[in-house]
């Protein structure tokens, strides 16, 4: 079982202008960890650099064509994953691209139209609920509750 999700706006609510970025998440491999896929257009903006290596941690890879998914936990704890095409590695999800003034944030739950004047992939307050219950039956307990979660589950 796999859930995708279309990132189809913008970080302020307008449409993209193309194809939009899908996050998959799911299924659960023969050793019980979720694969975690991101597909779309490549925009090759910026390019790759030359102080990246395959397979190893790259500080700054925001700056460039990256997926970004994040997954809150509680009290205000999240895991970011960030994908990136150019072979550099380190719910909500981020689509960026382009240079300078021609950069591009593109999100799956956007923010307010008009509220912040600048991207932040930190809002949490603007992440959705992702039902883990049918990607991981064995880890999800309906006994499980937090404060930190009540925001999100209430839109969810």
């Amino acid at each position: 079982m796999s859930v995708a999700y279309r990132i189809n706006t913008t970080r302020d609510g307008r449409p993209v202008n193309h194809d939009p970025v899908t996050i998959t998440v799911g299924p659960v491999d023969a050793n019980g960890q979720v694969i975690l896929q991101a597909t779309g257009p490549y925009f090759n903006d910026p390019g790759v650099t030359a102080n990246s290596t395959a397979g190893q941690p790259f500080m700054g890879l925001w700056d460039y064509e990256v997926a970004e998914v994040f997954f809150l936990y509680d009290r205000n704890q999240y895991m970011e994953v960030e994908l990136s095409p150019n072979l550099m590695s380190i719910l909500n999800a981020y689509a960026n691209h382009g240079s300078g003034t021609g950069r591009t944030y593109e999100v799956l739950y956007p923010v307010p139209t008009g509220k912040y004047s600048d991207p932040d992939f930190h809002k949490l307050d603007c992440f959705q609920h992702m039902d883990f219950r049918h990607l991981l039956p064995n880890n999800w307990s309906p006994h499980y509750t937090s404060p930190e979660w009540d925001p999100i589950v209430a839109v969810g």
